[in-house]
């Protein structure tokens, strides 16, 4: 700031340095003068006559003498062209003296008016000022804009975009802003609460991860026990006898799995989040499908169905945690005996699952596979939510595609399994 002072200090002082150059301007009608140029004239009237008097020195005004006979006798400087034309004179108001002696006219003394030069020359000064003026206003201006810009102008543009990186979640980029003051001030400030939230984010980040690694952990380690009390159960099954006793162990079994399932869920939810879900695709027979089906239908509602042949490209072990995902939610929520067609469309190998349940609202049908989604109709019902999102993740994640839909009165959902 005591720049821009200074520099508008120095302009004002150049402006009134012009404003005071002298201009050596006098008036045109010196009378003093014109008293002294009468007087000599007069007592010099016989030699000036005679043409044997010399100039008249140290003279600024124009003018010249005429005798009676309008012949010019007598003019101010060699150089000087007088017009004897006395209508001319009296129309540029040039002041005329008559020279009397002993009281009688003998000539006249012409002053020229020398106004009009004179009002020329100061138009002159006058736009020489105006021109300087402008040219050290301009300078003046876009000196006072140049420190502004670098001043103020530039580090608020760098603030503002920093400000942009922030919005947009950037918070590693620092705010360099090279000048004092306030702006200075505010940068350094600025760069500070960059700093915080930058270290915060990177904490909640840390905090994040540790908590979803914690799941991803526990989700792990239940799965070795409950696989543990399945397998005692299976063997307890098969050797009892007792029919009420075997069905409580059926029951413990089907418990058992659900609680396998949903802990699988949550281990490959986590470890999507995590950026760990690796899914290793490989050119498989279709008659896999047929076996996976198969596997995953351990209620045995499935009715009789067949896999169009084809080469097809997925992950087998996450291809059945797909089919266990949609059977499961059939057993679930429909409870009746499942449907599965086949047909190659395109590039995909379109296998269908339907059932007659029907208990899907046609609001919930482009819900269903979206994270923490539950329907309407899942009251009553254990469940995350995450089935049926994980299973379209893992057919994506395949290249393939997976969606709901109602067709002929039953809920379907349709798998699309790209092609070798």
């Amino acid at each position: 700031m005591k720049k821009v002072i200074f520099f508008y200090i120095l302009y004002l002082a150049v402006c009134i340095s012009v404003l005071c150059i002298p201009t050596d301007v006098k008036t045109s009608k010196s009378y003093v003068e014109i008293n002294h140029i009468i007087k000599i004239v007069q007592n010099n009237w016989e030699s000036i006559k005679d043409n044997t008097f010399t100039e008249i020195k140290d003279i600024e005004n124009d003018f010249f003498i005429i005798d009676n006979n309008n012949e010019i006798i007598l003019k101010s400087s060699k150089d000087f062209k007088p017009d004897n034309n006395m209508s001319v004179h009296l129309k540029n108001k040039d002041v005329i003296v008559d020279v009397n002696k002993n009281n009688v006219t003998v000539g006249k003394i012409v002053f020229i008016n020398n106004d009009k030069q004179i009002y020329t020359n100061k138009y002159r000064q006058l736009k020489l000022f105006c021109f300087i003026f402008m040219v050290m206003s301009a300078v003046v201006i876009s000196v006072f804009l140049f420190i502004i810009s670098k001043r103020f102008l530039k580090p608020i543009y760098k603030i503002k975009k920093n400000v942009d990186h922030i919005i947009s979640g950037n918070l590693e980029m620092p705010l360099i802003v090279e000048t004092e003051g306030i702006i200075g001030d505010f940068a350094d400030s600025f760069n500070t609460l960059r700093e915080s939230l930058f270290i915060s984010k990177n904490n909640e980040i840390l905090l994040k991860k540790k908590n979803k690694e914690l799941i991803a952990s526990l989700s792990h380690d239940i799965k070795t026990p409950v696989a543990s009390i399945k397998a005692v159960a299976e063997l307890l099954s098969v050797q009892e006898e007792n029919d009420d006793k075997r069905s409580k162990l059926f029951a413990v079994i089907t418990k058992a799995e659900q609680i396998n399932l949903l802990a699988e869920n949550l281990l490959h939810t986590t470890l999507e989040e995590l950026d760990e879900w690796e899914v290793f695709v490989c050119e498989e027979s279709s008659e896999i499908i047929s076996g996976i089906i198969k596997s995953a239908d351990y209620k045995n509602y499935i009715l009789p169905f067949s896999i169009v042949p084809c080469l097809i490209k997925l992950d087998k072990n996450k291809a059945l945690q797909i089919f266990d995902n949609i059977i499961n939610n059939s057993y679930k929520y429909a409870n009746t005996p499942i449907i599965v067609k086949s047909e190659c469309i395109d590039k995909y190998l379109k296998v269908s699952i339907s059932d007659s349940g029907n208990t899907i609202s046609d609001e919930d049908i482009d819900l269903i596979t979206q994270k923490f989604y539950r329907g309407k109709n899942s009251k009553g019902h254990i469940g995350t939510g995450l089935g049926m999102y994980i299973s379209k993740s893992l057919i994506e994640k395949m290249g393939g595609k997976l969606f709901a839909s109602k067709e002929e009165g039953r809920f379907c959902i349709n798998i699309y399994i790209p092609l070798a």
